[in-house]
């Protein structure tokens, strides 16, 4: 049985909003608030989020049809 988490309430931005919902199996993948607010506070992720190559690949991850299937964005 799947699980669903709706992530449009991440402290870090409170305006923020997902607009698909995300189905995990196992709950123990599914990062808690506070890890999530860690991550965005890391000076390491802002730095290399400021990469070029890196905004693409995730913005093409995003907007994948089948987003959870990394091997579809990595081929093309």
């Amino acid at each position: 049985m799947s699980s669903q988490n709706h992530l449009g309430r991440f402290g870090a931005n409170p305006g923020f909003q997902v607009e698909r919902k995300l189905e995990v199996d196992d709950r123990s993948e599914v990062l808690q608030i506070m890890q999530m607010q860690a991550i965005a506070s890391s000076n390491a992720v802002c730095e290399a989020l400021k990469d070029e190559h890196l905004q693409k690949f995730i913005s093409d991850l995003d907007s994948s049809p089948d987003a959870l299937n990394i091997s579809d964005v990595i081929s093309t």
